[in-house]
């Protein structure tokens, strides 16, 4: 029998789940981080939950979490943000649906959950009348580049780093 995917917006009794959720990231992306400036403390998941639940209620985010047989196996969390003083006069007017995260569960990987999940993001994004979205992928990670790409999103800038 095939597993059914439910895509649900987040609830306040998932947190401990999104705290889960989010060290787990942070792992991985220490793991890909060749530059190895990144780590995860053991106070990271709750100050990173308290950090991003606040920032979905100041800019009219949503977290929407994928489930499997009642199971989180993914979520992905975005605000809406508006252009600041210095964007205003560098950029034509446009309100930005910006994607923080966007996780799976390594065994779930591959089958599809990170496209749906990126759908249902961007369908809320312009229900609220975004004209631009935008995601942060690192370098280190091409998988999700490609990705990214794949759902149409190109490179408009490019941060780089160098250690001295």
């Amino acid at each position: 029998m095939d597993t059914i995917l439910t895509i649900r917006p987040y609830r306040t009794e998932d947190r401990s789940r999104l705290i889960e959720c989010m060290e787990t990231f942070q792992d991985y992306l220490v793991g890909l981080d060749s530059f190895k400036l990144m780590h995860r403390l053991p106070e990271y998941g709750e100050g990173y939950t308290n950090w991003l639940l606040t920032r979905i209620d100041e800019q009219h985010g949503q977290i929407f979490f994928a489930e499997t047989d009642g199971r989180v196996v993914g979520l992905v969390a975005g605000v809406i943000e508006e252009q600041g003083e210095k964007q205003k006069l560098e950029d034509i007017p446009y309100l930005e649906g910006h994607v923080l995260d966007l996780f799976v569960e390594a065994s779930s990987r591959g089958q599809g959950i990170g496209t749906k999940l990126m759908r249902h993001l961007e369908e809320y994004f312009r229900s609220r009348n975004c004209t631009v979205l935008s995601i942060g992928v690192m370098s280190d990670n091409p998988l999700a580049h490609k990705l990214y790409q794949k759902l149409g999103y190109r490179d408009r800038d490019v941060y780089m780093v160098k250690r001295v």
